[in-house]
């Protein structure tokens, strides 16, 4: 979701709503805010917006409907200033993929928005550049938070797809980093390795693969694998990580990977890790499906249980 005059206006008639009254389902929430005394709070299409706050737990779902403490505040008056906030909000709950090329070091670079973009931003004026120097410091202020994040939440998820799909699995990632993989799945046809990576929209398709792991597929050979979940933006910033946040799964064969990775003469050996970027055909998509009903805690939640269970395997050395 951008943060066009519309979007915006709509979230804080949808926000002022529900501070109101008790709003008990969203046909009525979506009927209160396009009640208010205004021909745009009527002419709007309410309901992309009201899916959209509940998706990013901005408001929650209950016997009454609830607001996030980040935009209570922002529920009393449409003045400018109040606006300008529920923008910066949007931002940093679901940057576009354009963010962290428009602003780069504090400076803000108005030619690399969209054009269709830049358009819908218009009614911010001389408050944008502002409003996105913000919402790039919030959304890049804890990076190894959400690098870690996305890592756990993506191993589950593939935990998750691979058990719903009726497979033996065992996740030996949570027992040792020393498997050179995540996940092990036996079966009829023998025991499969699974590396599994997490991105965003905006590092899909690229990874890191440490020693470890490329030795140990070398020595595994086809049965070892990579599954990269990719997540949506929102996943940043959402209260718990549902099957809404997974934009997709693709696999990588360990052929692809080999193909890749430059032969070592006697002079040379890589270390800890490199960065890889197959080609796009390398990837194939993957069969596996999310179960509807998954539901992890926090990218924040999961980047600490991450920390946690490094700690545990290095005492355990």
């Amino acid at each position: 979701m951008l943060a066009s005059h519309g979007g915006v206006h709509s979230v804080f008639l949808l926000s002022h709503a529900v501070r109101l009254g008790r709003i008990a389902s969203t046909n009525a929430w979506i009927s209160a805010a396009a009640g208010r005394a205004s021909f745009l709070a009527g002419a709007m299409d309410h309901s992309p917006v009201a899916a959209w706050l509940l998706l990013n737990n901005l408001v929650s779902r209950g016997p009454t409907y609830v607001l996030d403490v980040r935009l209570r505040p922002l529920s009393f008056q449409a003045d400018r200033k109040t606006l300008i906030r529920i923008a910066m909000l949007i931002f940093e709950v679901a940057p576009p993929s354009w963010l962290n090329i428009a602003v780069v070091s504090d400076e803000v670079r108005l030619e690399f928005i969209p054009s269709a973009d830049a358009q819908a931003l218009e009614w911010l004026g001389a408050d944008l550049e502002e409003v996105l120097k913000e919402a790039s410091a919030a959304v890049n202020s804890h990076p190894d938070e959400v690098a870690l994040g996305i890592g756990r939440a993506a191993e589950l998820v593939a935990l998750s797809a691979l058990v719903s799909d009726g497979r033996h699995v065992t996740h030996v990632a949570d027992v040792s980093d020393r498997y050179g993989y995540d996940i092990e799945v036996s079966g009829a046809q023998g025991l499969m390795c699974y590396e599994v990576k997490g991105c965003l929209e905006s590092t899909k398709g690229h990874f890191h693969l440490s020693r470890n792991e490329f030795e140990k597929m070398q020595s595994i050979g086809s049965s070892w694998r990579i599954i990269q979940v990719e997540f949506s933006n929102s996943a940043i910033t959402a209260g718990s990580i549902r099957y809404e946040h997974v934009a997709g799964i693709r696999e990588l064969l360990s052929e692809e990977v080999l193909r890749m990775a430059p032969l070592e003469p006697a002079g040379f050996r890589w270390e800890e890790s490199c960065r890889m970027r197959p080609a796009g055909d390398a990837w194939n998509a993957s069969s596996l499906s999310v179960p509807p009903s998954i539901e992890l805690p926090s990218l924040a939640e999961l980047a600490a249980d991450a920390r946690l269970l490094h700690s545990s395997r290095l005492r355990a050395r």
